[in-house]
C-alpha cells in the first residue's frame, strides 16, 4: 500500500500508484483521505506520464490529427 506520496522517479513507483490508484477506484464509497489520495495519485501519474510517454505530435498534419481523431471514435 502506498502511504506516504512523493513524485515519482522510477517505473517500479509508478507501478505501485497505478496499483493503488485502481484499488481506490474500484471501492463503492472513499473516505476523506481516500479521495484526496486518489486526487493527489492522478495528479502525480498524470505528470509521469506527460513526462515520460508523452507522444510528440509537432509533426502530424491536420489531416494526420483528424484521422487519429476518427481512429480514437471508432
Amino acid at each position: 500500500m502506498v502511504t506516504h506520496l512523493t513524485p515519482i522517479k522510477s517505473k517500479s513507483q509508478y507501478d505501485a500508484y497505478i496499483n493503488r490508484l485502481d484499488d481506490l477506484m474500484e471501492l463503492e464509497s472513499l473516505s476523506k483521505d481516500q479521495e484526496t489520495q486518489l486526487e493527489h495519485l492522478s495528479i502525480l501519474i498524470d505528470v509521469y506520464e506527460q513526462e515520460n510517454h508523452s507522444v510528440d505530435l509537432s509533426s502530424l498534419t491536420p489531416i494526420d490529427i483528424k484521422n487519429l481523431e476518427w481512429i480514437n471514435y471508432i
